[in-house]
């Protein structure tokens, strides 16, 4: 009998800790960005993991943003989101907000992590100040990539057993904070690059401002932490862009240490002790489409064939995009042996003809054998010129279509792209023009194959423009000047038999035009369309400011 009580009075104890325990609730993004960027739900995945010998403590992760089930939020202590923000935050619309704010009342802490902190000004920057004392304000706040050198530490429970550390990051700073900075503690604080502000005069969303500019020589604030007024707790950091990260001990301690503090629990005197290993970082990863961008060698004058800082922009709008991650390889080719593994597509952007890259060494035969296993291949530019003798069969068969010297031509002129086919790689895109060397009359797959071929930009050159002078050979070309009146394709998709996919782009000779939002939106579709992967509705919505438009361009000599 006495073994029977001591055991009920055993079992009674256990659910009562067990009913003790604190819930802490993790919201995961959506997949977004590259390969190890911005990766939600493997980096709440391992902060559980970390988090799973801690007594007291219950942790649940919810994927893909926002809980189908809102039962979820039930009993919880804490909610943590490590998503995308801005204007897509999960978290933004009015309904969501009423249930955060519910949970506030009752004293339930919040957090956010990097993309997560940002919301818009206005109801959810209002809301944002409330439950975590800070957030990411467009016009404000400045979004770079720096070295953030931790150096010094408050007095604070989630600076337990944080030793000194600098790591790479995309720091967010110059939060939107309360007045006075009431509530709030900065928890992680270092000195920025100067140039991380921005240049002086420009106001952008997130590449620098006047109210940054004016900081200048100051240490920011990139994590803090909130005591709510109503005794609730909140912190927000604005680092983890890199997955990586998370193997840094310090990195991973901060953070830890906030989410055990914003439970109400506490925060052990050395920190929440964890361990990470690089097999630790591989799981749980989202799929994401790799796609392969190759730059050719700096070429033509400035601001023309500007390969490696056309790809660089091209890739920094792909970083938008969920499920993909991309990397630029310069000076015409991969040094990497490795850079096509599990590639789902290849772009060429390069000089072409008899010095085009494919043609060195055993390149047509890597990309061969890739096309056959279904990789998708694009060509831009004079990257779509190459012997028709000597690599054309390839780019028939990988593209439908090439560009043969005195068959094609290449003069300077601005066509009006006015009406597009209903393909997945014209969503989007409006009626445009822009000046530039538009290749056309390509030489085409023939018979059934060229059924497969799809214009995508098709204009009508003037007979000015046929009669010429072309930039090389100047011509006129009868069989050119013969076609008055003909449409002309500029850029096309093809499908091959194999089901493999390819494009061919004439434009982007002169670097400027990737500032214009059609051209660049038809390019960007082009290339999420050959890798197979899912195209928005809209197609890829992207913006590119002048400032981006003067980065990374190639040491010449006017």
């Amino acid at each position: 009998m006495k073994t029977l009580v001591m055991g009920v009075a055993l079992l009674a104890a256990t659910l009562s800790s067990q009913a003790a325990d604190k819930k802490l609730l993790m919201l995961a993004g959506r997949p977004s960005h590259g390969y190890m960027e911005h990766e939600y739900r493997a980096g709440c995945l391992l902060l559980q993991k970390c988090l799973a010998n801690t007594p007291g403590l219950q942790v649940t992760v919810v994927s893909n943003d926002w809980p189908a089930d809102e039962s979820v939020f039930q009993g919880v202590d804490a909610v943590f989101m490590f998503c995308t923000g801005g204007e897509g935050h999960p978290a933004a619309k009015p309904e969501r907000l009423k249930v955060l704010g519910e949970l506030m009342k009752k004293g339930v802490g919040f957090g956010t992590c990097h993309y997560g902190v940002e919301v818009e000004k206005g109801a959810p920057g209002d809301a944002f100040l409330a439950l975590q004392g800070g957030y990411f304000e467009t016009y404000w706040s400045v979004n770079p990539h720096w070295d953030a050198d931790f150096k010094t530490f408050p007095n604070h429970p989630v600076v337990r057993g944080v030793k000194p550390f600098k790591i790479k990051d995309e720091w967010y700073y110059h939060m939107r904070f309360p007045e006075g900075m009431k509530g709030v503690t900065p928890i992680l604080t270092a000195l920025p690059p100067e140039d991380t502000r921005g240049r002086p005069g420009v106001s952008s969303t997130h590449g620098g401002n006047p109210h940054v500019q004016a900081r200048k020589g100051q240490a920011e604030h990139v994590m803090w932490t909130y005591d709510r007024p109503d005794g609730g707790r909140g912190f927000g950091i604005t680092g983890a862009h890199f997955h990586r990260n998370w193997g840094d001990d310090n990195f991973r301690k901060v953070v830890l240490n906030a989410l055990l503090w914003i439970s109400s629990l506490e925060v052990p005197a050395e920190g929440v002790a964890s361990t990470v290993t690089p097999d630790d970082l591989l799981q749980n990863l989202d799929p994401k489409k790799k796609i392969v961008l190759i730059a050719g060698k700096p070429s033509h004058p400035p601001g023309m064939h500007e390969f490696r800082a056309g790809m660089l922009l091209l890739k920094g709008c792909l970083d938008g995009v969920a499920g993909v991650t991309s990397v630029v390889y310069s000076n015409g080719w991969p040094q990497d042996a490795n850079a096509f593994e599990n590639a789902s597509a290849v772009v060429i952007y390069a000089d072409g003809g008899g010095g085009h890259p494919v043609l060195q060494g055993d390149r047509r035969k890597v990309l061969g054998e890739l096309a056959k296993k279904g990789l998708g291949l694009g060509f831009m530019h004079y990257g779509v010129e190459i012997p028709s003798t000597n690599g054309g069969p390839e780019l028939l068969e990988w593209i439908g279509g090439y560009y043969e010297n005195l068959y094609s031509v290449n003069p300077i002129w601005s066509p009006e792209f006015k009406t597009f086919p209903n393909h997945p790689v014209a969503r989007g895109v409006k009626p445009f023009s822009t000046k530039d060397e538009w290749y056309f009359n390509m030489r085409w797959q023939e018979n059934k194959e060229k059924e497969k071929v799809i214009p995508i930009l098709v204009a009508t050159p003037s007979d000015e423009v046929r009669k010429g002078p072309y930039v090389h050979p100047k011509g006129p070309y009868d069989h050119i000047v013969a076609a008055s009146g003909r449409a002309e394709t500029t850029m096309w998709v093809y499908s091959r038999p194999g089901g493999g996919r390819g494009f061919g782009f004439t434009g982007g000779h002169t670097h400027a035009n990737w500032g214009d939002a059609s051209q660049r939106k038809a390019v960007l579709n082009a290339i999420l369309w050959i890798a197979k992967a899912e195209l928005p509705s809209n197609g890829v919505e992207s913006s590119v400011t002048p400032e981006q438009l003067r980065q990374n361009l190639d040491p010449k000599k006017k």
